[in-house]
């Protein structure tokens, strides 16, 4: 039994020595200011070099139709037929015919008036070969130069005047007769038809809408900023910018390219913004290999600007609240700066003034920033 507790003291004492060491160390007093040690925040960071870009400005319309016109005849009647192309969403060719009228009528007008001509010319004939016989009568007598009765000149001015009256009436019936036949004034697609057969028309009656095919427009809005970023003026003088226009179709992208060339002489009313149009060469792509468009079709346009020169383009995950930047200066702390961007976008921001050349941009998170905190720099990839 003695020998057994011999054994068992050391054991006791070591073990009692650990727990006392264990329960100052839990009691120890904690100096004011002093705070766990943590380590230094890994981070990436991405070296920045000056470049020239070209400014772009974003902004968005919807394609309209350039000058739709009213289809109408220019004669009244019955319709007696309608072209298979004058339908809605159909294409005609310049100079096609879309419609007829019932000529009828019309050729019987031209016939009275070609005969109404045709007494003309010869009541004129009649009255020149009389002049002749009165002055050959008059200069047979002896009577010397013949005046201007004897000439019968109010006679004949009479008769040249019907004949005159009668040529344009009979031209006008020839074209009143043309007429019965409408026809596209220039290439086009279809809108809005209200005609069939047998429908009574009078002069100007409006049946469908024509869209020009060669060109459509789209109408952008441009801030004051936005012009400058252009580098433009009001005047908009020597403008012709080619323009990328993207929409989604059936969820699909579109692109197409316009030309901007011209503004708008006034500002908008509502929103006191400049309008600058552009246009749309072959909108519903019947000549060429680019995508259909539409009128009422909203697109976004992207518009070059002026070229700027030593600006530095930063990610946009890197610029954080309030146009803050984190840098890893060259002690490998944190420096926090506020920028100026020139131009914001989706995933990049440029900026032209308020940093240098080889400066280490931080990307990602930051755990509680503080300016001056110990940052460990994460190695690029081999």
């Amino acid at each position: 039994m003695r020998t057994f507790l011999r054994a068992l003291l050391p054991i006791l004492a070591l073990g009692g020595g650990f727990g006392i060491f264990a329960w100052q160390m839990a009691h120890r007093p904690v100096l004011a200011g002093q705070a766990p040690e943590s380590p230094a925040p890994l981070v990436r960071v991405i070296e920045l070099q000056p470049e020239d870009r070209r400014l772009e400005v974003r902004t968005h319309g919807t394609i309209q139709a350039l000058d739709p016109l009213p289809l109408a005849p220019e004669v009244g009647g019955r319709v007696v037929s309608v072209s298979p192309s004058l339908v809605e969403g159909g294409f005609c060719a310049e100079g096609e015919i879309l419609f007829e009228l019932d000529p009828a009528d019309l050729r019987i007008a031209l016939d009275q008036a070609e005969a109404r001509l045709a007494q003309a010319e010869a009541a004129l004939r009649l009255e020149e070969a009389a002049a002749e016989v009165a002055v050959a009568d008059w200069s047979a007598l002896g009577r010397g130069e013949p005046n201007a009765l004897v000439r019968h000149e109010p006679q004949l001015a009479r008769a040249r005047a019907e004949q005159a009256a009668a040529a344009a009436a009979r031209d006008r019936a020839v074209l009143d007769l043309e007429r019965t036949k409408v026809r596209a004034p220039f290439a086009a697609r279809i809108q809005e038809v209200d005609l069939a057969p047998g429908r009574i028309l009078t002069p100007g009656t409006p049946v469908a809408t024509l869209l020009p095919t060669e060109a459509a427009e789209v109408v952008l809005p441009l801030s004051l900023e936005d012009l400058d970023r252009i580098g433009l003026d009001l005047g908009g003088r020597g403008l012709d910018l080619e323009v990328t226009l993207r929409a989604e179709v059936g969820g699909r992208p579109l692109v197409r390219s316009g030309r901007l060339n011209r503004l708008l002489p006034d500002l908008d009313p509502a929103t006191h913004m400049v309008r600058a149009v552009v246009r749309i060469e072959d909108p519903f792509a019947l000549a060429g290999d680019q995508p259909p468009v539409a009128p009422a079709l909203f697109v976004e346009a992207t518009v070059p600007g002026r070229l700027v020169r030593g600006v530095f383009a930063l990610p946009a995950e890197a610029v954080r609240e309030g146009n803050r930047v984190y840098l890893a200066g060259g002690d490998d702390r944190l420096e926090i700066r506020t920028i100026e961007p020139i131009q914001i976008d989706r995933d990049e921001i440029l900026v032209g003034a308020g940093l240098a050349a080889g400066e280490r941009l931080v990307l990602g998170e930051v755990p509680v920033p503080v300016a001056g905190m110990p940052l460990r720099i994460e190695e690029p990839e081999r």
